[in-house]
């Protein structure tokens, strides 16, 4: 139901504030979106676009024809007044730098507004924002009178909270701020302090009962207000321009010290650098003279270097500069700024000890050091250089280069130096000869190098220099060594090789060539080189084992030649230090054939020699029993004593037994020779021994004192009880044949660690230390005259035997003193 009333003037005035609020906060609007790129900007849009559409929907509400279509406005204006808490949140956030985290939070609060805002536009249907409402008529204007439900606690919780959050961090801002910052930051709570009490002042009207149209010139009150103050800050304090923020700060922040003076030298200025250089606080130094804080910048012009000693005590060097502050023509202050330099101060201190200490090194350098201008004129020469050419230092100075140079090295001086100056920085090395005072000559190796000047131009070349001419003769003797060594690899008729680490050739000389037929090309498309001469596998990793072997040897090798010949090649093979190594062979064909023409001449003359030894002993030795036993035949054919028949009988017996014993020896020799295969069984020596031993009690019949010794823990041998009862009954014989009548034949037996050992020793003559080395020999015999029994055989096929089962047998002699054999075989494993 409209009312009438008397109100006027108030619904006016309503009306204007209303009016204005909303043209000034649309010209803010329109300002803050040209500024919409700098940072903060799009919450100030936000929060001045809301406050001119709150004004504009009450603007409208106030011409409203009907208490429906003002109700609907003033519910339209409150999505203003629930989103703009969360806009002067955002700004504030925005003010502290925290556009990261604003997303986070500002996008659920406007989720959050926008539902409370839907709950209000749809109160017509529940009545929880507005519980009652009336419109009174002032003149021509619409006013809304209200009763508000539970719903507009919930909005104004909602709002207080969150611009007390905002008022919170807007202090905070303040409080860690200064300067224009710090004043923007406090205009602008204020303009959000003014809804919020606003917004308070309300909130008791309601709780007093008081008429609520007295929410209206509360209401214009605020509007006007914070619309003037945001227009007063906008303008004064140009929110969305940073420079004004930022010059302070950068005057503040800069490291290089800063002082500002009025035109009586007082301080009016200075940043933070200024006053740690003197230990002073910026209330302290303001108002003091200069002469009194910096008495080193009095009078000074500017000029690099200016010492100042700080809190420390340590001196600093500054360059100073001088500004002179005018309004007009009239001279208000002075800046002054300082840079430090005491770091390049230093620096160049250093250069300069560097510098000298260079240069009194390459006085005294023993390389030549020399500069050389464009015009090919000496400009320095060091110490080393002069006294080397035979001159002053000074007396070089300005000459030309080119005259103590030899004149047929004139051309590869030029072009290093042309060189050089076509890579300035990069040095050129050439060799030169070079004409010293006294007219000799001296080879030296020079580096030239262009040095540039501040603006990039060539000025001079630096040459670097040393005196290389016994390095130069020894390189020439070398090279002279190397050709006469090459022309000898060259022409001398035996093959030579290099090959790497895999067998590949590297190089091989001519005779290799004209021997083999492959040459070094040829080779070297072989994916194994060695393929060429040796197709079969297995023999070729031989030949490279033997290549590759650390100790040279010569060594035959079956060698396939190009044209498809077998020749016989005789290598030697010598590693170098850096893993290479040399082959060096001969084809060794035609001598490996002569030598086995001589080897087969040799047996056979060997083999004719035996035969005629053994003929010669076997005639020996056959030729006395033979004679024994016909003489012995003839006399019984002639006797008919009974007793004298018997004698010759057993006479010829013996001989025949003899003869016997000898064909024995000489079938078991041959036997040995041709490798008789041995009865292997576990053998117990002692056994034996034992036999053995009995055995020679009934040969040895010339009183001999045979004595055995054996002992009763030999463990068993492995072997062939046979063949080494005849090794031992052989060398028991030989002792009792040699050993004079009465003499003393010992055998003794025991067991070691690994064999056992047997040793049979007599007393008979001994054998000469000369003829000693020759007793295994087949047939030696120490009695050249055979006067005694004996065929040469014993000792070698008990040699043979011994050996055969894995044993050794030496013989210890001296002449006079008997001989003592000794034999060891080894035991068998314990299985």
């Amino acid at each position: 139901m409209i009312y009438k009333g008397n109100r006027d003037m108030l619904a006016t005035l309503y009306f204007v504030a209303v009016t204005t609020s909303a043209c000034i906060l649309a010209v803010l609007a329109v300002f803050t979106w040209t500024q919409r790129h700098r940072p903060g900007a799009w919450p100030m849009l936000m929060i001045v676009a809301g406050y001119g559409f709150a004004m504009m929907m009450h603007s409208i509400s106030l011409f409203s024809e009907t208490a429906e279509a003002t109700l609907r406005f003033n519910m339209v204006a409150e999505l203003a007044y629930v989103t703009h808490p969360v806009h002067v949140l955002w700004l504030a956030l925005a003010y502290q730098q925290r556009n990261r985290r604003s997303i986070r939070i500002i996008l659920p609060l406007y989720v959050i507004a926008l539902a409370i805002a839907a709950v209000i536009w749809t109160d017509e249907y529940h009545g929880w924002f507005i519980a009652d409402y009336s419109v009174r008529q002032f003149g021509q204007f619409s006013l809304l009178s209200r009763s508000l439900g539970w719903w507009y606690n919930i909005t104004s919780i909602f709002a207080l909270t969150i611009q007390v959050a905002a008022v919170g961090i807007l202090v905070f801002g303040i409080r860690s701020t200064k300067g224009r910052l710090r004043q923007q930051l406090t205009l602008i709570l204020v303009a959000i302090a003014i809804p919020l009490t606003t917004l308070f002042v309300l909130a008791g009207v309601d709780v007093a009962g008081a008429d609520p149209i007295i929410r209206y010139p509360a209401r214009m009150s605020a509007m006007i207000v914070t619309s003037f103050v945001l227009a007063y800050v906008f303008v004064r304090y140009q929110p969305l321009n940073l420079t004004p923020i930022a010059l302070p700060l950068i005057f503040s922040e800069i490291p290089d010290p800063i002082i500002i003076v009025d035109a009586d030298e007082r301080i009016t200025d200075l940043n933070q650098a200024a006053c740690a250089l003197k230990g002073t606080h910026e209330r302290e130094a303001i108002g003091q003279s200069l002469a009194e804080l910096y008495p080193e910048l009095v009078g000074m012009d500017m000029e690099d270097d200016l010492p100042i000693v700080d809190t420390q005590g340590h001196t600093r060097y500054f360059s100073l500069t001088i500004r002179d502050l005018k309004r007009g023509q009239d001279k208000i202050g002075a800046l002054y700024g300082l840079r430090d330099v005491t770091r390049r101060k230093h620096a160049e201190d250093q250069l300069r000890k560097d510098e000298a200490y260079l240069r009194s090194i390459v006085q005294t350098e023993t390389a030549f050091v020399i500069r050389v201008n464009m015009a090919g004129e000496y400009t320095y020469v060091n110490q080393a250089f002069a006294e080397w050419c035979g001159y002053k230092p000074d007396d070089l100075l300005g000459t030309p280069v080119m005259d103590s140079i030899d004149l047929v090295d004139h051309y590869k001086s030029n072009q290093a130096g042309h060189a050089a100056l076509g890579q300035p920085g990069y040095p050129v090395r050439v060799q030169l000869s070079k004409i010293l005072a006294d007219g000799s000559h001296r080879e030296t190796m020079w580096e030239y190098l262009a040095l540039t000047n501040g603006d990039g131009n060539i000025h001079e070349i630096q040459c670097m220099g040393f005196d290389i001419t016994e390095q130069y003769e020894l390189e020439q003797a070398l090279k002279a060594s190397e050709e006469r060594l090459r022309t000898i690899i060259e022409n001398i008729p035996i093959m030579i090789g290099f090959f790497d680490q895999t067998g590949r050739f590297e190089f091989i000389n001519r005779h290799w060539v004209e021997t083999l037929g492959w040459t070094l090309e040829e080779l070297s498309a072989y994916d194994e080189p060695l393929a060429a001469f040796y197709p079969d596998a297995d023999y070729r990793q031989r030949v490279l084992d033997s290549m590759l072997a650390p100790k040279p040897g010569w060594r035959d090798f079956e060698t396939l030649t190009k044209s498809g010949k077998t020749i016989t090649t005789s290598w030697v093979n010598v590693r170098l230090s850096d893993g290479r190594t040399i082959g060096i062979g001969e084809d060794v064909t035609e001598l490996r054939k002569a030598q086995l023409r001589e080897m087969e001449l040799k047996l056979e003359r060997e083999r004719r020699h035996l035969l005629t030894t053994f003929f010669q002993n076997a005639a020996h030795e056959f030729r006395t029993p033979l004679a024994t036993i016909s003489s012995g035949a003839y006399l019984m054919s002639r006797s008919d004593d009974p007793e004298y028949r018997t004698q010759k009988t057993e006479q010829i017996t013996a001989q025949v037994q003899r003869i016997t014993r000898l064909v024995d020896s000489l079938l078991l020799m041959t036997r040995l020779e041709s490798n008789d295969a041995l009865a292997i069984h576990p053998v117990d020596l002692r056994g034996v021994l034992r036999s053995v031993c009995a055995k020679a009690e009934k040969v040895c019949t010339r009183n001999h004192d045979l004595h055995c010794d054996i002992a009763p823990d030999l463990p068993a041998i492995m072997g062939d009880a046979n063949y080494l009862s005849d090794a031992l009954q052989q060398i028991i014989d030989n002792a009792c044949r040699l050993t004079p009548d009465g003499g003393k034949i010992d055998v003794k037996a025991t067991s070691g660690d690994a064999c056992i050992q047997i040793e049979i020793g007599d007393s008979g003559p001994g054998i000469s230390e000369e003829m000693l080395p020759r007793i295994f020999e087949t047939f030696w015999r120490q009695d050249t005259a055979h006067s005694t029994p004996g065929f040469g055989l014993g000792l070698p096929i008990a040699q043979k035997i011994i050996e055969r089962h894995g044993g050794k047998i030496t013989v210890e002699s001296e002449e006079g003193q008997g001989t003592t054999v000794r034999v060891c075989l080894p035991i068998a494993p314990q299985v």
